[in-house]
């Protein structure tokens, strides 16, 4: 009995240093945990390693996370229903992204912020079902979208990304849509501020996850 003891507790200490092992090893910056930070609202050891210089740190941009999201969220059992990216915008090139998840009978909202490539704020907290369509329904409305990927909207922008500003997707239907939205137009302020004030009636219900203090919504 007593060897089947000393057995049975090594056993387990090999067991747990692996489980340990496995969890120091997942809990690193990469791409796909980087997406896993978007899906979850609780911050993680490495939330704050996230930034502009650090190797494998990630950075953002609208189609990457289009493409990518859906990928970790399938992986990690979680349904999407809808996804919104603003930036680059202001002069630390940042971005906002808010992941509507389906959680039983509501919907999830998560919004993260990373100017520089640091993440440096996340909320939550859930909607139902009606309330994410009505939300929807008024952020399209604001005339600042078109469906296709937008060309020659800017004519000294440096590379794509600076073409449009945000992107919206919806997974109410199959296939998905997508729409595009600029918001860096003179002659489109009264929408953008319109815009804005639809996208920060959800934001400003989230609860913050990270850091312990700060706001929410758009400034």
């Amino acid at each position: 009995m007593k060897f089947l003891a000393r057995c049975l507790a090594a056993f387990l200490f090999v067991f747990l240093l692996s489980a340990t092992s496995a969890i120091a090893t997942d809990l690193k910056l990469s791409r796909d945990n980087f997406f896993r930070e978007v899906l979850y609202a609780k911050a993680t050891s490495v939330t704050p390693l996230y930034n502009d210089y650090t190797v494998g740190s990630y950075h953002a941009n609208k189609i990457g996370v289009l493409k990518g999201l859906p990928e970790v969220a399938k992986k990690e059992g979680l349904e999407l229903r809808g996804l919104i990216v603003v930036g680059p915008v202001g002069p630390l090139w940042a971005y906002h992204i808010v992941a509507f998840i389906e959680e039983g009978n509501v919907i999830r909202v998560n919004s993260l912020t990373m100017p520089h490539a640091r993440i440096t704020y996340k909320s939550t907290g859930t909607i139902s079902p009606k309330l994410y369509d009505d939300f929807l329904v008024g952020l399209l409305q604001t005339k600042i979208f078109v469906t296709e990927p937008p060309k020659d909207m800017c004519d000294i922008c440096p590379y794509f990304e600076y073409h449009y500003q945000v992107l919206v997707s919806d997974w109410s239907n199959s296939p998905p849509s997508v729409y595009y939205g600029s918001v860096d137009k003179p002659t489109a302020r009264g929408e953008v501020d319109s815009f804005v004030k639809q996208l920060n009636s959800v934001l400003s219900i989230l609860r913050q996850t990270y850091p312990l203090k700060g706001g929410s919504g758009l400034n």
